[in-house]
């Protein structure tokens, strides 16, 4: 791993803390690093230091950070400190500091940029100091997110790496930096945790149960990924048919590798558009919707309507598979935008409010020691989560 130092540019007063903007560089910087702080103060003395890439009404904007809490609390000794917390990373632009003894000035606070070691290779610059600060801005959102994995963001409560932000960003990376070994390692590990993780995910299982066979015909809602189309893919073999329907905003980090498997796969066709707006295949054998449920409705979906058109596009006894993140009982759709996950129980009212009948409510994918309350893709949360899965069925 490598550091740059940089010294924030401001460093106000608010209270007993200060609101200061992060390092140098253009708006919009959110670089991936963590602070080198110098203090002195009595032994004891706690010095806490939050982080934003926003401001908000004038306060620090936490909103966008979700559940992340982006905090660090610093004890001092009584003597000259020196802290740098190496074990964790922000992106910010904005860091309020609480507990600070004196006047905070601005060589007290360092802004440490990391990144995995990434040797440039790329260069672009043209008359214009607009796009010249644009590529800069790129240069620098490359190595805050090339951290071991490459991230879809430093700064919220996810900071995964998501297959599909690299999948379109890949080119760009590879142009600025030799990124060859980098993704080579991470693309390894890549396939070595999918593998460990369907124990847990229990492919072969819901495959199973779903009764598919070949020359059916399905769509798949939120196919973005391709985990389940390719096994869908495979089974229902070419004289069978996928479609794939994912929503617009999907187009940035899973477009491109959507419509490479669209041309690689004779027996499916993708689809980007408006869930309440489509016009779904007709007479279908099953409809897929894995982890996804939770989605509509934030994404704006009018999920009665929309469970009306699956319902219409199923043939006589066609299926509707669903599974999804449980969250506290009763709790409906309190937590669907946040922590990603739904009270199972209003999937189900809605689903047969549609016309639906329950075929089979299993608990293949239960986790009875997950408490319901943490965001899915948390450490030690991601992947283990308890499911809901759901079989409806549209009566003959």
């Amino acid at each position: 791993m490598q550091g740059v130092g940089a010294t924030p540019q401001a460093a106000g007063r608010r209270g007993s803390g200060g609101l200061g903007q992060g390092t140098g560089g253009a708006r919009g910087d959110r670089r991936g690093r963590h602070p080198r702080l110098r203090a002195r103060g009595s032994a004891g003395t706690t010095i806490t230091l939050r982080y934003a890439e926003v401001l908000e009404h004038s306060e620090l904007g936490t909103r966008p950070l979700r559940t992340a809490k982006a905090t660090d609390r610093f004890i001092l000794s009584g003597g000259d400190d020196i802290f740098e917390p190496t074990f964790t990373f922000h992106g910010f632009r904005y860091v309020e500091v609480d507990g600070w003894i004196g006047e905070l000035t601005t060589d007290a606070i360092t802004a440490v940029v990391v990144s995995s070691e990434l040797q440039r290779i790329g260069e672009f610059e043209c008359s214009d100091e607009l796009l010249n600060q644009l590529h800069r801005n790129v240069v620098w959102g490359t190595r805050g997110n090339f951290l071991d994995v490459p991230t879809d963001c430093p700064q919220r409560d996810e900071r995964l790496g998501w297959t599909g932000d690299i999948a379109v960003f890949a080119p760009s990376a590879a142009y600025l930096f030799d990124v060859e070994d980098f993704l080579r390692e991470w693309l390894t590990n890549l396939a070595a945790e999918q593998r460990a993780r369907d124990y847990n995910r229990k492919p072969a299982e819901i495959m199973t149960l779903s009764g598919i066979k070949e020359g059916d015909k399905i769509v798949e809602i939120a196919s973005f990924g391709q985990y389940f189309t390719t096994m869908l893919s495979a089974a229902v073999g070419p004289s069978g048919h996928v479609d794939m329907f994912d929503l617009p905003y999907t187009e940035r980090f899973s477009g491109p590798a959507s419509r490479e498997f669209d041309e690689k796969h004779a027996n499916a066709v993708f689809h980007q558009e408006s869930y309440n707006d489509v016009t779904l295949p007709q007479n279908v054998d099953s409809v897929w919707m894995v982890l996804y449920y939770h989605d509509l409705k934030p994404q704006g979906v009018d999920t009665a309507a929309f469970n009306r058109k699956i319902l219409k596009a199923l043939k006589p006894g066609g299926i509707f598979l669903v599974i999804d993140h449980k969250a506290e009982d009763g709790s409906g759709w309190r937590d669907a935008g946040t922590i990603h996950r739904m009270g199972v129980d209003t999937i189900k009212q809605e689903v047969l409010a549609a016309g639906f009948e329950l075929k089979q409510e299993s608990d293949l994918l239960a986790n009875p020691a997950d408490d319901r309350t943490k965001m899915v893709f948390a450490p030690g949360t991601r992947g283990t989560t308890d499911q809901a899965f759901f079989i409806f069925r549209k009566p003959n």
